[in-house]
């Protein structure tokens, strides 16, 4: 528990009369956990403003740590995009005392390529330009001789940290990592020097990584999609105009002058926050970072915006040509976070999209009307937007699939939905949430992000709360008022780009001893941890594992929250015993259940907050279930009637052979499932999964009949039976064993036989 006092003292450090140009707009303090919060976090602040927020979570020795800055690509000077990003890269590269093992004798030598690529930034002369580029080179190579790449990573490594990395989008740029909770310290003293004293060497090499980023983004046929379809809704909004890797001209002419005075103007404590979830003392951690990074000075914030937010004028339109499967964007303009509209468009996502029970889930995924497709709703701090997406099927127009789901928003806009679907909706999505947090990432993520989105902490942990006072109405006035015709559609066709490429800097290689290690590396790495006494899983104690008339359960308790989880597997089955085997689960997926519809089973399932899913490889059949624990049974009973009893729509294969031909198709013009499929040759040969997979004359030829006879037959062997839930194994078995039939097959040992 936190030290009250320690907490106190921490809370009124800043006070209350802060100017806002030292502390814009920081949440307020919270000195123990809201009743309620599943993270059971705290937040903080240092004397330099800096906010700190913690969540302690005992079950595994280990603390995630992300460090948000309010700042990202939204935040670039409109002459220099791509910024924001450029100088995520370069807090990789040390500091003064690391990643050096001189710095007296380098700083010349940097400050020089500085002096250089100002005056290259500013010349238009191309022979000038050259002069000036070689003259970097030249410094370039004389600064290597004392320069040690990547040492915090080298450190991290060592000391058994996990995940460096960072992460820049349109409003924030967050560093993330993961290490073993004696390594606190480490942790603490190199980031705190890392963001107090950076040195931004190896800018030429870097130049090239992000010149090669951006270079895979251009052939990323998703990315391109988005951007011009964020350009068509944000036309004088960073939002659309500054693409998070930057414009290719600003690229080709970087100013490591402009790098260093955005850090210096937006990297100040007073406007960053460090969310750390973990095995740790709350009270000792807040004493750590007091004295790690209490002594980073705060500076004013420069303002920010506003900018224009013109609306759409009707339906606008753009497309994109590029060799891969074509997809459809539909989108809309919407308010900003932190506002009622915001939280009823939310649940409109919801029931249009929700990956089961859905408008959109039932009457076109279910269906097969199209190959996929789905919706979303995203709040910024200055504007959102509500999305629709689709990727049609074979033989069917981009123009046919945006009609279908401009139809699933006509149903929202009429209501034809009830109260009992939105409660639905909001407790499957809640289950999907208590999920999350049960690791450490997703704590930090959403902690971090109520940073980054200026929301107090009771508004980020009142969600659940706030989505539930949503009501019909609401719903109905939302979708009517912002879900209109005033729209952005983008659509990607198939066809041969014309893409343009960045031609990397032809700098000279440099060698660098990688054996070098400065002395703050040594310090770091010699700084003492207590050894982490491990929590061996005993069996008996932790979880119970023996054999039962069903098969073999393996049963432990979740300490974390009332959700279960079940992952029932067949080893005697899979697609190297019945290459039919994937499909059949695939037909069964879209199956409804004894005298229930498809769309029937789908929604009582929903309304139960719980998940099927079935997933089939070369040795394994895995079904996986989970839930509420209060519903485990009515949710088990769905799963065997849907086994045992499927009911299948007519027309339902004949679909999905469809879709899955036209997914043959499309799969041949992405080159990274191409990618895939040659190195699962090299691997594996003809006994490969991509060979394995059925051929077009094959699925044509697939039978409903022998598919469910496949589907059902695998309950007849003995399961392997995972449960991880609030009930003892006894009461689990029983459960399990009152439901589920029991297996009418001994189970198999030794080789298995592949079928061809």
């Amino acid at each position: 528990m936190i030290h009250l006092p320690l907490a106190l003292f921490l809370a009124s450090a800043v006070p209350a009369a802060t100017p806002t140009s030292l502390a814009p707009r920081v949440p307020a303090l919270v000195a123990k956990p809201l009743a309620g919060d599943l993270l059971q976090a705290t937040v903080h602040r240092l004397a330099n403003g800096l906010t700190i927020y913690l969540s302690p979570n005992p079950q595994l020795a280990r603390i995630s740590a992300w460090i948000a800055v309010r700042t990202g690509s939204k935040m670039d000077p409109p002459d220099c995009t791509g910024l924001a990003h450029y100088l995520e890269h370069m807090l990789f590269k040390g500091t003064t005392k690391l990643g050096t093992t001189d710095y007296a004798k380098e700083k010349p030598h940097l400050d020089a390529i500085t002096r250089l690529y100002e005056a290259r930034f500013t010349t238009t002369d191309s022979g000038e330009r050259k002069r000036l580029e070689q003259a970097i080179d030249h410094e370039n190579q004389e600064a290597s001789a004392f320069e040690i790449p990547n040492e915090l990573g080298r450190v991290y490594d060592a000391l058994g940290f996990n995940g460096l990395n960072a992460f820049t989008s349109d409003e924030n740029t967050i560093y993330v990592c993961d290490f073993p909770k004696n390594r606190a310290e480490v942790w603490a003293t190199a980031e705190a020097e890392r963001f107090a004293h950076p040195v931004f060497r190896l800018f030429q090499s870097e130049i090239e990584t992000v010149y090669e980023e951006k270079n895979r983004s251009l052939d990323h046929p998703g990315r391109a999609l988005w951007e011009a379809f964020s350009l068509l809704l944000f036309k004088e909004h960073p939002y659309g105009t500054q693409p998070t890797l930057g414009s290719i001209e600003h690229l080709k002419n970087p100013s490591l002058k402009r790098v260093e005075e955005y850090f210096h103007a937006h990297y100040v404590p007073n406007n960053m926050a460090v969310a750390l979830a973990g095995d740790f003392d709350r009270a000792a951690m807040l004493r750590l970072l007091e004295r790690s990074f209490g002594g980073w000075k705060p500076a004013p914030v420069p303002a920010a915006g506003p900018w224009p937010l013109p609306p759409l004028k009707g339906e606008e339109t753009v497309s994109v040509t590029f060799e891969s499967q074509e997809q459809v964007l539909i989108g809309w303009l919407t308010p900003a976070n932190r506002t009622p509209e915001a939280d009823a468009l939310v649940v409109t996502s919801m029931l249009l999209s929700n990956g089961r029970a859905g408008i959109i889930d039932l009457t076109l995924n279910q269906e097969q009307k199209v190959k996929e497709a789905g919706a979303g709703s995203d709040a910024n701090n200055d504007a959102g937007t509500f999305t629709l997406w689709a990727v049609p099927k074979q033989g069917q127009t981009l123009e046919q699939a945006k009609a279908l789901l401009l139809d699933c928003v006509a149903a929202v806009k009429r209501g034809a939905f009830t109260d009992e679907d939105m409660q639905a909706a909001i407790t499957t999505w809640s289950v999907g949430q208590k999920r999350d947090l049960e690791y450490n990432e997703s704590r930090v993520a959403m902690m971090a992000y109520s940073f980054i989105h200026r929301e107090e902490w009771a508004y980020a942990t009142g969600w659940l709360d706030r989505l539930k006072q949503v009501t019909r109405d609401e719903v109905i006035h939302a979708a009517n008022r912002y879900l209109g015709d005033d729209r952005a559609v983008a659509y990607r066709r198939t066809g041969k780009p014309d893409l343009p490429s960045i031609t990397k800097p032809g700098f000279t290689e440099v060698t660098i001893d990688p054996a070098r290690q400065s002395a703050f590396a040594k310090n770091l790495l010699a700084i003492p941890a207590r050894p982490i006494e491990p929590r061996w899983i005993v069996a008996g104690r932790d979880y119970v594992a023996g054999d039962r008339p069903f098969g073999r359960l393996w049963a432990g308790r979740n300490p974390m929250n009332d959700v279960f989880t079940v992952s029932i597997g067949f080893t005697s089955v899979g697609t190297g015993t019945d290459r039919t085997m994937g499909a059949a689960f695939d037909l069964l997926a879209l199956a409804g259940a004894g005298d229930l519809s498809a769309s029937e089973f789908k929604r009582k399932l929903y309304a139960l907050g719980s998940s099927i899913s079935y997933s089939v490889d070369e040795r394994w059949v895995w079904v996986g279930v989970s839930g509420l624990e209060r519903n485990l049974e009515d949710t088990i009973r769905l799963m065997v009637r849907q086994c045992t009893s499927p009911n299948v729509a007519p027309g339902t294969l004949d679909k999905m052979k469809a879709v899955a031909i036209g997914a043959h198709q499309d799969t041949r013009k992405n080159p990274g499932a191409i990618f895939g499929a040659l190195i699962d040759f090299a691997q594996r040969g003809k006994q490969g999964g991509t060979l394995q997979q059925l051929s077009d004359p094959e699925t044509r030829a697939l039978d409903q009949e022998r598919l469910l006879a496949v589907a059902r037959s695998v309950w007849a062997w003995p399961a392997d039976v995972r449960y991880c839930g609030t009930r003892s194994p006894n009461e689990f078995a029983a459960a399990w064993s009152a439901v589920v039939p029991a297996p009418t097959k001994a189970r198999v040992r030794g080789p298995r036989i592949v079928v061809a």
